[in-house]
């Protein structure tokens, strides 16, 4: 689903033409006061108000939608430099030695032998 992130609520789809927020109580009394918003739920703390898409810039300059960060060309080199001493590097430690493949007696491994495993 399509959301819209704000610093106030989440502005999503409600239909055709129609948009749904979800926000605190505060921000709701505000955006009630807007002609053309209902109030679709009333929970305990957060509240869904639905409006038509024309009012969006009235409820935009209530509920401030988050922009999306564009970076220039020089930005995104200048911080992919910054960050370069952070990347993942080819490891320099030794490799450990590889585990041999001849079964291992129980007397090596610390393990007692029961009588059944001995025939005895």
């Amino acid at each position: 689903m399509q959301t819209l992130p704000c610093q106030n609520g989440l502005i999503y789809p409600y239909g055709q033409d129609r948009l749904a927020i979800e926000c605190k109580a505060p921000t709701a009394k505000k955006l009630l006061a807007l002609p053309g918003l209902h109030l679709n739920q009333d929970g305990e703390t957060e509240r869904t108000l639905v409006f038509d898409v024309t009012t969006f810039d009235a409820v935009a300059e209530i509920v401030k939608p988050r922009r999306r960060r564009i970076l220039t060309e020089q930005q995104k080199v200048a911080h992919a430099e910054r960050i370069r001493a952070y990347r993942f590097q080819k490891c320099t430690r030794p490799k450990a030695e590889k585990p041999s493949k001849e079964p291992r007696s129980p007397s090596k491994t610390g393990i007692k032998a029961t009588a059944i495993e001995t025939g005895a």
